[in-house]
């Protein structure tokens, strides 16, 4: 996570940046909440709950562009188990923090009904 006397700026350019994206067709909109979920997490601006904070977030993200998409984050279990879809989703972050987003777009674009 960020610092935390830089949470509230960098909750700014994130809420801007999905804007821009939203606004602009920058990204397909899977792509945008894989990457807005990604940047949610890089911030970790709660201090308990991230996860499901930020995957609501994500949820809201898809929503507002593409209604009728869902968003399974459990893949139909608990995201909170450590099993092997939680330990994909861990891992496409971890490369999404490399500037490898493929494997998170992946993930998400799996999870989409």
């Amino acid at each position: 996570g960020v610092p935390v006397w830089q949470v509230s700026t960098e909750m700014r350019t994130c809420l801007d940046d999905a804007r821009y994206w939203r606004e602009n067709g920058t990204f397909d909109p899977l792509e945008a909440a894989a990457r807005f979920h990604h940047k949610l997490v890089w911030i970790h601006p709660f201090a308990y709950g991230n996860g499901r904070r930020v995957r609501i977030m994500a949820d809201t993200c898809i929503a507002g562009t593409d209604p009728d998409t869902f968003l399974d984050w459990s893949g139909g279990g608990k995201l909170a188990a450590e099993d092997d879809h939680r330990a994909r989703c861990i891992a496409a972050l971890r490369s999404a923090d490399e500037q490898g987003f493929g494997p998170l777009v992946e993930f998400v674009m799996e999870i989409a009904n």
